[in-house]
């Protein structure tokens, strides 16, 4: 699951998209969720315009933020970009708060793995 405003969904959904095939040509089950927390709808559509590496979600009002956040078990004052590592069967493995880089492709490949 990825959380975060659609405006600053460039770089990093380039990035997650090159992630997710991948980690798919070494036949790991990887697949991305977006959460939007975009209060402007408007601003929502013009970015589902551009291609999405995945299904996306909004939350409505970011009042619905603390809860989710709090969902995953972290602060409900955590700053976005947020990414949560979920498994098949729903649990959190891992969450990392502030963007991803190139750098920390081998980390997820590892914690997709189990290693």
């Amino acid at each position: 699951k990825f959380l975060g405003n659609t405006s600053a969904w460039g770089a990093e959904m380039a990035l997650l998209s090159r992630w997710r095939k991948s980690l798919k040509r070494d036949g790991i089950n990887f697949s991305l969720e977006l959460w939007s927390i975009d209060d402007d709808q408007d601003e929502l559509r013009r970015a589902l315009d551009r291609p999405m590496p995945g299904r996306v979600r909004w939350l409505r009002s970011s009042d619905d933020l603390p809860a989710v956040l709090a969902g995953l078990g972290i602060e409900e004052t955590s700053p976005i970009p947020i990414h949560a590592f979920v498994d098949p069967g729903g649990r959190v493995r891992c969450v990392r708060i502030g963007a991803v880089n190139e750098e920390a492709y081998g980390q997820l490949r590892s914690l997709l793995l189990g290693r």
